[in-house]
């Protein structure tokens, strides 16, 4: 179904469920977050339509909350006026084995320890994750840790054969390491990084060693 967040709404997404939707909408002057701060205890939001509209608070502002989100439709677009500042975003099933995610609207990740990627494809099977970040749009990775960017599982060496690809047209901030590589074997699953014109990437760490013969 699509779920609205109306206007002068707080919903909570408590630790021990997931949660599930086609299309997502936060109005402006509603709040939807996890209100739980246990480290390694992530609730999920499963999104599997095409809208991802946030004009309101995705999320606890500064302070930690563990409210992530699993994106799995075909084609999704994350956009709104509001703040967003989850956990983490990933492919997490292969209901579709490609998603095309485009994130237009800036948007933050926190973690509260340790080093911890925040944007993967962690699917179940062969699959591709395709990110796109807007022009004009930045997704900064924070924490009291250091947030990392991967495709292929947390590091470049998921179990599954996953890829996708991170196209930059706006800024990306990763005060970790960015995971450029990739173990598949598959081609059909490479993993690719491009920076377009008018796209900025700031990186702590740049991690490349040799990939698998379907190479990145």
């Amino acid at each position: 179904s699509r779920v609205f967040i109306r206007t002068g709404t707080t919903v909570t997404t408590p630790f021990g469920f997931s949660y599930f939707c086609l299309d997502l909408f936060v109005e402006a002057g509603a709040k939807l977050y996890s209100n739980h701060t246990v480290v390694n205890q992530n609730v999920y939001v499963y999104i599997y339509g095409t809208t991802w509209i946030c004009d309101g608070e995705i999320g606890n502002g500064a302070t930690l909350d563990n409210i992530s989100f699993n994106v799995e439709g075909v084609n999704v677009s994350l956009s709104g006026t509001g703040q967003f500042a989850a956990a983490r975003i990933r492919k997490f099933q292969t209901v579709n084995t490609t998603t095309n995610f485009t994130i237009s609207m800036n948007i933050t990740l926190r973690f509260p320890t340790g080093s911890t990627t925040m944007i993967y494809n962690g699917a179940n099977g062969a699959s591709n994750f395709h990110v796109t970040i807007g022009a004009g749009s930045t997704v900064t990775l924070v924490g009291a840790g250091t947030g990392n960017l991967a495709m292929d599982g947390t590091a470049g060496a998921d179990t599954g054969a996953l890829g996708g690809s991170y196209t930059v047209n706006g800024t990306l901030i990763v005060p970790g390491i960015l995971y450029l590589t990739t173990n598949s074997a598959n081609t059909a699953q490479q993993c690719r990084f491009e920076i377009n014109n008018g796209g900025v990437v700031r990186a702590a760490q740049i991690s490349a060693p040799p990939s698998g013969t379907g190479l990145h």
